[in-house]
């Protein structure tokens, strides 16, 4: 029998490949669903403790063509790690009787009658099982409350995918991934501004749950109403577009919808600023290695390396450029400080008064306080070095809660900050805009092994501490938007541990008065947008 499956199985890290591939296939044969399973053989230990993944798919294969006479199998193994694409999708498989000919099927590498799918790999496991099956149930248009466990086939006598893993919490986990809690697994999207265009006199814009014409409608919107668009999927050939439609309700809370692109008038994010001039970047390190905190020896770490001070310094002059240019994140960074326990500003607020920096009022002075506590607080967390991996010490393997880079931030802060994180992660991941990291000037004095370069997990977690690693000047803007609306993600920030200087400010200042000597920038603080209007019953 001629083996119809992939050879060899296709591995897939991203989710950004997984959405690329889903759409890259002509499907002669259309599936209505899919079914979850579970390995149960090999379970998660046996996975990761005996041959690589790679290899086990090739036993696999060989067990289902050559000792099961199969012509194909599962449509996708997931391991936590990778989806590896089994039998295209596109070409009905084999692995559950009833339903071979009509649905997908996905099994999750482990024996969930005895392991958990809520803690180590396991949790990781599910995560990207969630991802899969909202990425097909945006694609095909499918509700995920139709999606089928193994054992509900009735020509199927065991318990799989396993006791330990619930249906209802499985759909759930799937809609919310779909919806508004999707977005922890979402490469991260540009914060782009579109106006509602293209309906008909008196006709009104329907602004779903979901991507989905069959979800429920929460709002409506009509020509001219500005909307903040956060996200987009796909669904069968629809883009739909999320967006945001009220105003925070506190941090990483606010209200979202979704309403096909056909009907929105995007407008083109600006670039953000050009990286600074050879020529900047020389005078700046200079001004930074002759600076008096270039010598400081912090509590605990001991001087600096000479690539930490020079590239905080590169990082605040970028900083001042995207302030003046009105960037949302650098907005945010340099308001004035809140009364909130989760402002860095207000825990150091004594601190900030006694050495005579103001943070009451937002702008470029605010920003250059900010940047004189992140400077101490580099020390503290990671000694200076870039591609600081996480604390091993700490059982925080899963992707969006190990910490990476200079200041140890974890992806599961990003929450407290959207959607100004997101953007944020999105610019400095465009290889474009690879000359805005700084790299070489912060690694100058640090040694990384491999195992710095380490990173956990999978999806957007995965790419946070990669970037955070690799890409230097996105850490220390993400910390900066952290410390202002999370600042309690940080042990020494609570404990006082991070030290706040007079000398770090006085760099700081150095730079700024290079900057408008030679650059002729007056500083300034762009006004808000407001937020789009919030629709009755949205």
């Amino acid at each position: 029998m001629t083996w119809r499956g992939c050879d060899p199985a296709i591995e897939i890290k991203s989710i950004d490949d997984l959405r690329s591939y889903i759409r890259s296939l002509n499907y002669s044969w259309r599936p209505s669903n899919f079914v979850i399973h579970n390995t149960a053989s090999p379970t998660l230990y046996q996975w990761w403790h005996s041959v690589p993944p790679a290899q086990r798919m090739e036993n696999l294969r060989h067990y289902y063509e050559n000792e099961m006479g199969w012509s194909a199998g599962p449509h996708c193994f997931i391991d936590g790690k990778s989806w590896f694409i089994f039998t295209p999708f596109n070409v009905k498989g084999v692995h559950s009787p009833s339903w071979n000919g009509t649905m997908l099927g996905f099994e999750c590498v482990g024996d969930y009658n005895v392991e958990s799918d809520e803690t180590g790999m396991g949790a990781e496991v599910m995560k990207m099982a969630h991802a899969l099956s909202g990425e097909v149930c945006n694609h095909f248009g499918w509700d995920p409350n139709n999606l089928k466990f193994h054992k509900e086939d009735p020509n199927t006598d065991h318990d799989c995918p396993g006791k330990n893993m619930s249906k209802s919490g499985f759909i759930s986990d799937v809609e919310q991934y779909m919806g508004d809690g999707g977005e922890a697994e979402q490469p991260p999207v540009p914060v782009r501004r579109g106006t509602v265009y293209n309906l008909l006199p008196g006709d009104k814009l329907n602004i779903r749950a979901s991507a989905s014409s069959s979800a429920s409608i929460i709002g409506e919107a009509v020509n001219g109403d500005e909307l903040i668009i956060v996200g987009e999927a796909w669904n069968a050939s629809t883009l739909w577009l999320r967006f945001q439609v009220g105003r925070d309700a506190g941090p990483g809370v606010a209200v979202y919808g979704w309403c096909s692109a056909a009907y929105v008038d995007i407008e083109a994010a600006p670039p953000p600023p050009g990286a600074l001039s050879e020529e900047d970047i020389g005078a700046i390190c200079e001004i930074a290695s002759a600076s008096d905190i270039a010598d400081y020896a912090w509590n605990d770490r001991g001087v600096a390396p000479v690539g930490y001070t020079q590239g905080m310094a590169l990082a605040f002059a970028q900083s001042m450029l995207k302030l003046r240019a009105g960037h949302s994140a650098l907005v945010e960074m340099a308001k004035a400080r809140t009364d909130s326990d989760k402002d860095a500003l207000n825990i150091y607020r004594e601190d900030f008064d006694r050495l005579g920096m103001s943070v009451e009022e937002p702008g470029l002075d605010t920003l250059r306080h900010l940047y004189a506590l992140m400077l101490g607080h580099g020390m503290r967390e990671s000694s200076g070095r870039h591609c600081e991996g996480r604390d091993i010490s700490a059982d925080n393997v899963q992707s969006d809660t190990a910490e990476a880079g200079l200041f140890q931030t974890s992806f599961n802060a990003h929450s407290a900050s959207d959607p100004a994180f997101s953007t944020l992660m999105a610019e400095f991941a465009d290889p474009a805009n690879v000359a805005l990291c700084y790299l070489a000037q912060f690694d100058d004095g640090v040694s990384c092994d491999a195992d710095d370069w380490s990173n956990y997990g999978s999806g957007s977690g995965y790419d946070f501490q990669k970037l955070c690693k690799s890409c230097p000047a996105f850490a220390v803007e993400s910390c900066g938007l952290t410390l202002r609306n999370l600042c309690n993600h940080y042990g020494p920030i609570i404990r006082k541990e991070t030290e706040l200087k007079s000398a770090a400010e006085h760099l700081f200042r150095q730079v700024q008065d290079y900057m408008e000597r030679d650059h002729d920038m007056p500083a300034k603080v762009a006004k808000r947008k407001p937020h789009a209007k919030k629709k009755p019953g949205a």
